[in-house]
């Protein structure tokens, strides 16, 4: 069978498939050449997508791409949407291929060139060695984006980071005559394609509390060191806003008990709690299935048609109370009218206790470790799929703006 395929978007040919064909010729590698329709879009599409299966045929690739004149990009773990290229008709070198992982007992470490999502890394490392690593909390993302760009979950405040804990990695890289061994401690890019990856990985935790509360209020309460994550949504009536709260702690339960009734007491009058409080205490893996949902991605997850920004705020300069009205008071009347499906998340970086602002500056490529809270604002269209309409853009916007605009110039955020 012939490694070739060709997927026809369109009948208007958006590049020479066939020059492309021409160039990768008795490789042997699989390749997908794309077509696409003349229309406005907002993604861009490949020119092709390469599933090199080593090193070797990493390097090949790119110096197909770089003699052809055309750019090459790695796609991992779906971390990012740079992997269809960043610019339209790049050359995409999928690494699903790739499926081999291996845990060092001596060194503690974890070698990944599967790039398996979370959902399915994690609960191997836990259930045969014992052991936990930081990443995010969606499952079907890959470990390769979090290593390789940074990789924040609610371990990272204990644990660092994902792109932090790294041992050196093997990235194929120009001149492409030969690969190398060393540290990608962030911005993997800059370096190469990185085709496997060692993390340092940790012993898992034994007492492990998850906490969830959801609630609808006129303002925004951020009881920290508690909170490791609010969900903020569309309110139950014009004039509030949405709250899920959640929290996940890594110690004795009496003590996380005793944080929480502090918080509890201290709510106003005012919040309208929608749904009962959750605590979930047990083992890393029972953490995990909380945190994360069904760790299994047997199935495609779903797709989305979206437009997200996001926002870091320094620790030093905390948020003002006027860019924080101004905030929940965007989010509860316009956000209310809204007519796409919105969310928001606000992640706890900072503190005394964050093992993420106490890695050096030097250290990564991540040179922020002086943020308190990481805000992630977010928009689908209404059915989540195209078009997306021209007022999400706005809307997105206008979240951002709600904040920035009602801090001081120079305001040190990201």
């Amino acid at each position: 069978m012939s490694p070739f395929h060709l997927l026809a978007l369109s009948l208007a040919v958006f590049v020479s498939a066939q020059s492309l064909q021409d160039s990768f010729g008795q490789s042997g590698i699989e390749v997908v050449f794309l077509i696409r329709q003349d229309m406005q879009m907002r993604v861009h599409l490949p020119a092709a997508v390469a599933y090199p299966t080593s090193i070797d045929q990493i390097s090949q690739i790119v110096k197909l791409g770089a003699a052809a004149n055309f750019s090459v990009v790695a796609r991992s773990g779906g971390y990012i949407a740079a992997g269809t290229g960043g610019e339209d008709n790049a050359i995409v070198i999928d690494l699903s291929k790739n499926k081999q992982i291996s845990v060092d007992d001596a060194s503690g470490t974890a070698s990944d060139s599967d790039r398996k999502s979370s959902g399915r890394l994690s609960p191997r490392l836990c259930l045969t060695k014992g052991a936990a690593m930081p990443h995010g909390s969606c499952a079907y993302v890959g470990i390769g984006g979090h290593g390789a760009f940074g990789g924040y979950g609610f371990q990272s405040r204990i644990l660092r980071l994902s792109s932090s804990p790294m041992a050196p990695s093997q990235p194929s890289r120009p001149p492409l005559t030969r690969s190398f061994s060393g540290p990608v401690r962030g911005s993997a890019p800059s370096f190469g394609i990185v085709y496997n990856a060692t993390y340092k990985t940790f012993e898992a935790p034994t007492n492990n509390t998850i906490y969830q509360l959801v609630f609808c209020s006129t303002e925004l309460m951020f009881p920290l060191p508690l909170v490791d994550e609010l969900n903020i949504f569309r309110g139950s009536s014009k004039g509030k806003i949405g709250v899920s709260l959640f929290s996940a702690f890594w110690g004795p339960t009496e003590d996380f008990d005793a944080l929480i009734q502090k918080f509890t007491s201290q709510v106003p009058s005012s919040t309208e709690v929608t749904s009962p409080e959750k605590k979930t205490t047990g083992t890393w893996m029972d953490a995990l299935k909380v945190i994360m949902g069904d760790l299994s991605t047997t199935n495609p997850d779903g797709t989305d048609t979206f437009y997200a920004k996001s926002l870091l705020t320094p620790q030093g300069s905390p948020m003002t109370d006027e860019a924080i009205n101004s905030y929940v008071d965007y989010l509860a009347n316009e956000g209310f009218d809204s007519q796409t499906s919105w969310f928001n998340q606000i992640e706890f970086y900072g503190g005394p206790t964050s093992a993420i602002n106490q890695v050096d500056v030097d250290s990564t490529a991540f040179v922020r470790r002086d943020l308190l809270f990481n805000f992630q604002l977010y928009a689908s269209s209404s059915n989540n799929k195209p078009p997306y309409p021209d007022a999400g853009f706005t809307f997105v916007d206008g979240m951002l703006n709600s904040i920035v605009n009602k801090e001081s110039q120079d305001w040190n955020y990201s």
